[in-house]
């Protein structure tokens, strides 16, 4: 898999990821690509190569180009592109055929510790039968997550912003946690959960899989699995994280956490408001706070009626809130057409398994008198 020329130094510390298949505009055009995710590691000074195999399992004739690309936005001062290159630039790949793109890696001599990324682009596009390029179809990214050992220390610093058992839509237990990398480099975090009622052995066991976090980046793990509530009154969990990152001389030492919660959520519905968008209807917003113990992922729903009592506009948020213990969220979805002239009320409901709903209520109006109508949303950002 790997081949470096004269100076050999790139190593794969883990290439994650089966063959994974992308199917950008119909059910006959799909790429199967292997590895998805390069991991690696390497000296200030080294190089070396890593192979792409693509296979085309459609039944459309095809050409596929490669390219190199900065990664993500929040990663752009840390961007591998500047050494990276990917050859051939493009193949053509009959349905069925499977094609090797070569990604070689130059580090710079003088360079300082930390994490650089880049990415593989491979878009695809149909092929006319005078072989000509006709339509773009799509473009998969393959992501390079490369580890430097240059000037100074590579260092991974885990810190635990949040950590708490969740109650999830389905009502059912489950556990998130939200860790930040302060280090220099990217690292590699999972963790093994035990529950039981305190002071006695643990009943059941959750685990939060692997994740990836980028340097000066948070990420939430969520468990990969969830629990029934079995009955006590309170409930103890103990959390051991871990690198996964296995063989690497900079990983942190595994880290704890531990807590004992009351099962039942405390959640009351706050602020509730309404403000208008310039571009658009406007804009929903409620206030969730949370004093209990445990964390809760609410059904939320906005509606909107007009003076008769009428439903003329409704929405949920685009991804369920988590509200986290001893915490307020504000959730709120933005309706996508302005209302007319007149008086509305706006309700919002929250709601989980095995609660009783919540709902609050504000009257509101589109122009008329200033006292009642919606305001002006503030700036984003």
């Amino acid at each position: 898999m790997i081949r470096a020329g004269l100076r050999t130094a790139l190593a794969v510390a883990l290439i994650t990821g089966a063959a994974v298949t992308a199917a950008p505009v119909s059910a006959e055009v799909r790429l199967a690509v292997s590895p998805s995710f390069l991991r690696l590691a390497a000296p200030a000074g080294g190089g070396g190569a890593v192979d792409v195999t693509v296979v085309n399992t459609g039944d459309e004739l095809l050409e596929v180009g490669a390219a190199v690309a900065d990664y993500r936005v929040e990663v752009s001062d840390r961007s591998a592109r500047p050494w990276t290159s990917v050859e051939p630039s493009r193949q053509v790949m009959e349905p069925g055929a499977q094609v090797t793109f070569r990604v070689r890696i130059a580090v710079p001599r003088q360079i300082p510790s930390g994490g650089r990324y880049a990415a593989i682009t491979l878009t695809t596009s149909r092929r006319d039968a005078g072989g000509n390029s006709t339509e773009i179809l799509g473009s998969i990214e393959v992501p390079i997550w490369l580890a430097i050992r240059g000037e100074g220390p590579l260092t991974r610093i885990p810190v635990l912003e949040r950590f708490a058992p969740v109650l999830e839509p389905d009502g059912r237990l489950g556990a998130r946690a939200v860790v930040r990398n302060d280090g220099n480099s990217h690292l590699f975090i999972a963790a093994a959960l035990a529950l039981g009622e305190p002071g006695q052995d643990p009943v059941a066991r959750l685990v939060l899989p692997e994740r990836g976090i980028l340097p000066g980046a948070s990420r939430t793990i969520v468990a990969e699995t969830t629990l029934p509530f079995w009955g006590p009154d309170e409930i103890a969990v103990a959390a051991r994280f871990r690198s996964s990152s296995a063989g690497d001389r900079d990983d942190f030492a595994p880290f704890a956490a531990e807590l004992d919660f009351s099962p039942l959520p405390e959640v009351a519905l706050g602020t509730v408001g309404v403000c208008e968008r310039l571009d658009g209807g406007p804009r929903l917003t409620a206030d969730l706070v949370n004093t209990g113990g445990i964390g809760v992922v609410p059904q939320v729903a906005f509606q909107v009626r007009d003076a008769a009592g009428s439903a003329v506009a409704d929405g949920i948020p685009a991804e369920p809130p988590v509200i986290w213990p001893t915490d307020t969220t504000s959730v709120g979805v933005d309706l996508p057409a302005p209302l007319p002239t007149g008086a509305y009320t706006v309700s919002v409901d929250a709601s989980w398994p095995g609660m009783d709903p919540l709902r609050a209520e504000l009257p509101f109006t589109i122009g008329g008198d200033p006292a009642t109508a919606a305001p002006l949303c503030p700036p984003e950002g």
